[in-house]
């Protein structure tokens, strides 16, 4: 598999959420995913520049949703990559309303590597300063 796309095009996305990869046609990996190096963990949020995220608690902790992440072969990975420009990012009021969804449903938050992953729980401190940030940028 090439990770050259013919096209790029934008992450497509649903009322402000990318979709899931399941929904996307994706070829199959060719890589043993047994072997650490072969597996990427791939953000459905994602941004040209990796640090636009993560300038705002808010998109960092959307970003970080484990929901919102996949573990995929490195070659599939790239695959996305070369063929999807990063889906639009919500506005602020959308990534507060998945910020709060997600709290509210207990979801944790995942960050570290795709075979050595640290989970975390959302926190009402973390949910205080992302108040505080949504009040400051809208």
């Amino acid at each position: 598999m090439s990770a050259r796309a013919v096209s790029s095009m934008e992450y497509p996305t649903r009322e402000g959420r990318p979709v899931p990869m399941s929904e996307l046609e994706l070829p199959e990996s060719v890589l043993n995913l047994d072997r650490r190096h072969n597996v990427n963990n791939h953000h459905l949020f994602y941004a040209e520049r990796r640090r636009h995220i993560s300038e705002f608690i808010i998109l960092q902790t959307m970003k970080d949703l484990d929901t919102l992440q996949d573990q995929i072969g490195v070659d599939v990975h790239n695959y996305t990559h070369a063929t999807y420009d990063p889906p639009a990012l919500p506005t602020p009021q959308e990534a507060l309303v998945i910020v709060y969804e997600a709290f509210d449903a207990g979801e944790l938050l995942r960050t570290g590597s795709a075979y050595n992953p640290v989970y975390k729980q959302m926190t009402t401190a973390l949910m205080e300063d992302i108040e505080e940030e949504y009040r400051m940028v809208r």
